[in-house]
């Protein structure tokens, strides 16, 4: 039975339906001729939802993390999972898992060198530019508040560049990163 919410004004916005060739799955990316769907470090896709999945690549994680993140709880808590998942123009997927940034092409995991320490990307925090360039900042607690970079990855440069240094003590870190104006890429 599908869960509707209900406004105070009697008309149901939306509705939240199972899916049950998804259970299990997370939907990373959707658009007409794409789906992107991850389970625990692996990424599928597929044509559709509901066609046959093909594996689309790994993120290697260390063997008991992988095993950990199969019970639900444990996953979030160890933040095992995917946080960005971005189809790039050069055929290849922006991805951040945990902690880790890098693409994937033809299933091959690559980190991208370039960021000064370790640190997370929001889920939905990175961005998509009209030339094809990802923008993201450093997400971590910076409780010394230290300064905070922005970041760019242009498909096929092998590294991040850093765009944008925030000075010590402007910001603590950054949620996410939006075109502006924004595009269609951006979720506009």
């Amino acid at each position: 039975m599908p869960f509707q919410r209900v406004t105070r004004f009697g008309a149901p916005p939306w509705r939240v339906a199972e899916a049950p060739s998804l259970r299990g799955f997370v939907v990373e990316w959707l658009s007409a001729d794409r789906v992107l769907l991850a389970r625990r470090n692996v990424l599928y896709e597929a044509p559709a939802i509901g066609a046959s999945l093909r594996r689309a690549g790994v993120v290697p994680q260390p063997w008991w993390r992988v095993a950990g993140s199969r019970v639900r709880i444990v996953q979030r808590a160890l933040r095992q999972m995917f946080y960005n998942v971005l189809p790039l123009p050069d055929g290849s997927l922006f991805v951040t898992y945990a902690r880790d940034v890098g693409s994937l092409r033809g299933g091959v995991w690559r980190p991208l060198p370039g960021l000064v320490r370790p640190c997370r990307v929001l889920r939905g925090g990175a961005a998509l530019d009209p030339d094809g360039h990802v923008y993201f900042g450093e997400y971590l607690p910076n409780a010394d508040r230290g300064a905070i970079r922005v970041y760019r990855c242009v498909p096929g440069a092998g590294a991040l560049d850093v765009v944008h240094t925030f000075a010590p003590g402007a910001v603590r870190h950054v949620h996410g990163s939006t075109a502006t104006p924004p595009t269609p890429a951006c979720g506009a």
